[in-house]
């Protein structure tokens, strides 16, 4: 895979991202959809340093800290 195959493929990546984040809103966060949020996040942020796709990389990394962030917060109140 180059560069270019990541970029041509991150219309699909959206998407899946999209229907993951479908599965963690609302009232309670389905916990399976959470850790395929993380995964997809972390695979995303570790192919834009890769393949030199630094916003990809950058954004991915900013996404799991607030992520991390919300879910340290909301087990604070289960």
């Amino acid at each position: 895979m180059t560069g270019s195959d990541l970029e041509a493929e991150l219309p699909s990546k959206a998407c899946d991202l999209k229907v993951v984040w479908k599965g963690i809103q609302g009232e309670s966060w389905d916990i399976d959809c959470l850790q395929e949020l993380h995964r997809l996040l972390y695979s995303y942020a570790g192919s834009g340093s890769s393949f030199s796709l630094q916003d990809l990389s950058t954004h991915a990394h900013a996404f799991i800290i607030e992520l991390s962030a919300l879910q340290h917060a909301e087990n604070r109140y289960v």
